[in-house]
């Protein structure tokens, strides 16, 4: 038994006997005895693990006995007897194999012992046990020889990816950056590529763009312009860094030639990634309907040829224009998908993004702005320990939960650091519109209008495709000038209003407006009284019919104010109606601020 228990807890009749350290009658005497005297219990369930010792003090006893040279020989005898026993199956059996060879220390072959440990972290990967893949890598390339240098760079390659998926990116890039500059010492051409590819998507995470823009040219420049499955990746993962930095035409280009180099290669697993990137392409510029097409197909074809990883990332970016476009039962459908399928395969940015969605979908749907609190905090916690760049919406998160509660010197406060920690690129505006919205409201017109004297030019331009940032920010300048009573500079914005309407958005991203309530002020602020009226009319419908709870009182306030300015005739009846039903919505939804505002308007009357 003392065999037995070098094997592990379980171990088959089949194994002991292929020690062949006594005659089989004599080891089936010892089985025997020792299931009498229960040391060991059978177990049902196949051949392979018919016993167990009863508990693992007993097994813990026997190898104490034994001397260390003593038991790595008897580790070492037992890896050879289970290649003999299951020759077969090795793979299935690479976990144990590199455990027995690992414990013979010295006496095993390190060559074989570092060949299974490798196997068995690339059957942890795919089983999603990171933990378990790491510790694999991490006591191969213990025993790794120093002058394999091809070898210990596949080895720091998939470490990495065992470290990226436990959230340790910090480490991962560090392995990658060895094997990088190992693969370029080699020349291996495809080699570089691959560890590229796998480079520029973590550092986007983080919104490093230049450093992912200086690898992806590293890993263009070692594939050459070859048609190769490499060279495809690198320019649809270089276009999507382009893409967050608000590049447009670049981008596009560069994602346009991948999408024809997939074409022609034929590789349908390859095209769904392209099409991945296309789709970010399409959400960083707040093309909401291309962005979902886009990413549909992709994570068809990624769902079919059964690449999770890329299906996770395809769904997210679907995931959050649909939110953008009010398809809340779509947003649910992929969430019910996404949420299981990032925790198996450790796709955690996919699973905080998945987060901020739902929170996202559940405010529009519910204006529980506790519930969104707590998430605003959870967040913030997040993506602060995880230490990257997307930590300045959390802060603008948390801001807008005080602003809806009255809190506004609080709200003011997050909005000003999420302005300070805004990562430059497809979002610039995005955290800094909240603030200049914020500072309108609580009347401070000079810092309010200093601010959009520094960043006006970040506003979208006419008749081009403009950052998610840019239609965020103009979203929040036409309501924040309006507040502070600059109509005519309001009115200039209207047609910038009209072409972010024509991107197909309905909501904004965050859950905080709705774009005709936006076109009715800018609209209103030039005299269009009809157009305003419409548009307010078709916010309202959209606020009751998808819905969007905590914009019913607000579509409301804002109606009200137009039809005041305008005031023809029934227009103050009218407003009195609307502004009753809006101080009830806010109570309801507990906006002490909001209720303010709207009795303020009701005095007017």
């Amino acid at each position: 038994l003392t065999t037995a228990a070098v094997i592990g807890r379980g171990f088959s009749f089949e194994l002991l006997e292929a020690l062949g350290e006594v005659d089989t009658d004599v080891l089936l005497d010892a089985v025997d005895e020792g299931e009498r005297v229960h040391l060991i219990t059978p177990v049902a369930g196949g051949p392979e693990a018919p016993f167990t010792f009863a508990h693992e003090l007993i097994r813990q006893t026997l190898l104490s006995g034994l001397s260390l040279p003593r038991r790595q020989r008897l580790h070492l005898r037992v890896a050879e007897a289970m290649e003999r026993v299951y020759a077969r199956a090795l793979e299935e059996q690479a976990a144990d194999l590199a455990h027995h060879l690992y414990q013979a220390g010295t006496a095993a072959d390190p060559q074989k012992t570092v060949h299974y440990l490798a196997l068995a972290g690339e059957r942890a990967l795919a089983a999603a046990a990171f933990e378990d893949a790491l510790r694999h890598y991490e006591s191969a390339l213990s025993l790794q020889p120093t002058d394999d240098r091809p070898g210990r760079a596949d080895l720091l390659h998939k470490r990495g990816l065992a470290l990226r998926s436990l959230g340790r990116w910090e480490e991962a890039l560090a392995d990658w950056r060895q094997a990088l500059d190992i693969y370029e010492e080699l020349s291996d051409a495809e080699a570089v590529g691959r560890i590229s590819s796998d480079m520029v998507s973590q550092l986007r995470w983080g919104a490093r763009l230049e450093e992912a823009l200086e690898i992806s040219r590293r890993g263009l420049t070692a594939v050459g312009e070859r048609v190769s499955t490499d060279r495809c990746l690198l320019l649809a993962r270089a276009g999507h860094i382009l893409s967050l930095g608000g590049q447009y035409a670049a981008a596009n280009g560069m994602i346009t030639q991948a999408l024809e180099m997939a074409e022609r290669l034929g590789d349908q697993r390859l095209l769904g990634e392209v099409l991945r990137h296309k789709a970010a392409l399409h959400w960083h510029h707040m093309e909401m309907p291309q962005a979902v097409d886009s990413g549909l197909r992709a994570a068809e074809l990624l769902r079919r040829a059964g690449d999770l990883w890329n299906l996770a990332d395809a769904l997210w970016f679907t995931q959050y224009s649909l939110v953008s476009l009010g398809r809340f039962h779509e947003v649910a459908e992929i969430g019910e998908e996404l949420g299981p399928l990032g925790a198996r395969v450790g796709q955690l940015f996919a699973l905080w993004i998945a987060a901020r969605v739902g929170a996202a979908r559940e405010l529009m749907l519910t204006a529980d702005i506790d519930r969104y609190e707590e998430f605003a905090r959870g967040d913030l916690e997040l993506y602060g320990g995880a230490g990257i760049a997307w930590i300045s919406t959390s802060y603008t998160y948390l801001g807008l939960a005080h602003f809806w509660r009255g809190r506004w010197q609080e709200a003011l406060e997050h909005f000003q650091e999420a302005a300070k920690l805004e990562p430059p690129g497809f979002w610039t505006g995005g955290d800094w519109g909240h603030l200049f919205l914020c500072n309108a409201y609580a009347g401070d017109k000079d810092a309010a209008l200093a601010m959009l004297e520094q960043r006006r030019d970040n506003l979208p331009r006419p008749g081009q495709p403009n950052t998610l940032g840019a239609w965020t920010m103009l979203l929040a300048v036409v309501e924040g000038l309006a507040l502070l009573g600059e109509r005519e500079e309001v009115a200039k914005l209207y047609p910038l209003v009209l072409e972010a309407i024509d991107t197909g958005a309905i909501a904004c991203l965050l859950g905080d407006g709705l774009l005709q309530t936006v076109a009715g002020i800018a609209a209103a602020a030039g005299g269009q009284w009809d157009k305003a009226e419409r548009h307010y009319q078709t916010a309202l419908r959209q606020a009751h019919e998808l819905p969007v709870v905590i914009q019913q009182p607000e579509v409301r306030r804002w109606y009200a104010r137009m039809l005041i300015d305008r005031d023809a005739p029934g227009d103050r009846d009218k407003a009195r109606e609307l502004l009753t039903e809006a101080i009830t919505m806010y109570r309801r939804i507990r906006m002490p601020k909001h209720i303010e505002m709207a009795k303020a308007l009701l005095r007017e009357l």
